[in-house]
């Protein structure tokens, strides 16, 4: 689920060929995410 989420936010913020900080923001907290769900199953 969460590599799907990360692919089609990829795939929304990278198709304008700019990339905005809150574009960013959503990658860190879908990299915590994934982070938090490691450590803590």
């Amino acid at each position: 689920m969460l590599l799907f989420l990360t692919l089609i936010v990829a795939t929304l913020s990278l198709g304008t060929g700019r990339t905005t900080i809150l574009q960013g923001a959503v990658h860190l907290m879908i990299l915590a995410v994934y982070l938090f769900t490691t450590v803590v199953p």
